[in-house]
């Protein structure tokens, strides 16, 4: 009813939009569903438990317009605690860890996003072009929950050139009705099998676009290897199981292979695959 007022109020600034019969189709099905009533060159995604800083759109405006190339923009995000009286964790506003306040030339975000190495970034920290977005297709509808914006952000970065900014423009609310939250609380497994079913994905998608990049195959086979065998799985299944304990020693051995073995050893052992497969 507030959407609806505020639309009767502004039509030019304020449209209300909903699937048929009111239906709840996921986030990804939403998202597409907005991009195809977007009118502007500019698209800026806002959940309704996070929060824009003052600054943010004008900000990522000024990127957009300042760097023609560049397809997508997004900032560094608070993990915002505060906002609740009752807790006790304190704020975080993490690194980024992929190189801010520069054009990343494509494919050089996807490995540091598959490996974890770079923090995702947050559907509230975007703002993209539109027709880039409707070049690769918008959101993937397979995916309405956990994990659409990793892969939406895959996507672009293995195309198009982005833009990490330094400022922190959003507050990334933290509570326990989140989606992340709530799918935590079934244990890491669901998480796990979530992130195969990503990385599955996402090998369909490089190979589709005849990606040739050795470090991102790297990167990826890396990632499969240690979630593999949560392939298959139902993902609600409970608690930190035996494959989830599974996971924490092939992670502890990659790390220990980027610590032991020199990188022409470690390029063979992740190279490129001649096509995709269970590895």
């Amino acid at each position: 009813e507030i959407a609806r007022s505020w639309a009767r109020r502004e039509p030019e600034k304020m449209r209300c939009l909903e699937h048929p019969g009111h239906q709840n189709r996921g986030i990804s099905a939403t998202r597409n569903l907005g991009l195809g009533n977007c009118r502007g060159d500019y698209v800026a995604l806002l959940d309704s438990d996070d929060v824009w800083l003052p600054k943010k759109l004008a900000d990522q405006v000024r990127i957009l317009e300042a760097h023609p190339t560049v397809a997508m923009t997004y900032c560094r995000s608070l993990y915002w605690y505060s906002w609740d009286q009752a807790a006790t964790r304190q704020d975080e506003r993490p690194t980024a860890g992929a190189p801010e306040d520069q054009v990343i030339a494509p494919p050089d975000l996807l490995p540091l996003l598959v490996s974890n190495r770079a923090m995702p970034a947050l559907p509230c920290s975007l703002m993209f072009r539109l027709d880039m977005a409707r070049a690769v297709g918008g959101f993937e509808e397979s995916f309405p929950g956990l994990y659409e914006d990793q892969v939406f952000t895959a996507k672009v970065a293995a195309r198009y050139p982005v833009w990490a900014s330094s400022v922190c423009g959003v507050k990334y609310r933290q509570h326990a009705g989140s989606i992340s939250a709530t799918s935590r609380g079934v244990g890491q497994t669901r998480m796990a099998v979530a992130r195969s079913r990503y990385l599955e994905w996402l090998g369909d998608y490089l190979s589709s676009i005849s990606m040739d990049d050795a470090s991102v195959w790297r990167e990826w086979r890396r990632q499969s290897w240690m979630y593999r065998h949560f392939g298959g799985h139902d993902p609600e299944t409970e608690g930190a199981t035996r494959l989830d304990a599974w996971r924490w020693m092939k992670k502890w051995l990659l790390r220990s292979e980027e610590a032991i073995l020199p990188p022409s050893v470690r390029r063979h052992l992740w190279r490129q695959p001649d096509r995709v497969e269970r590895i």
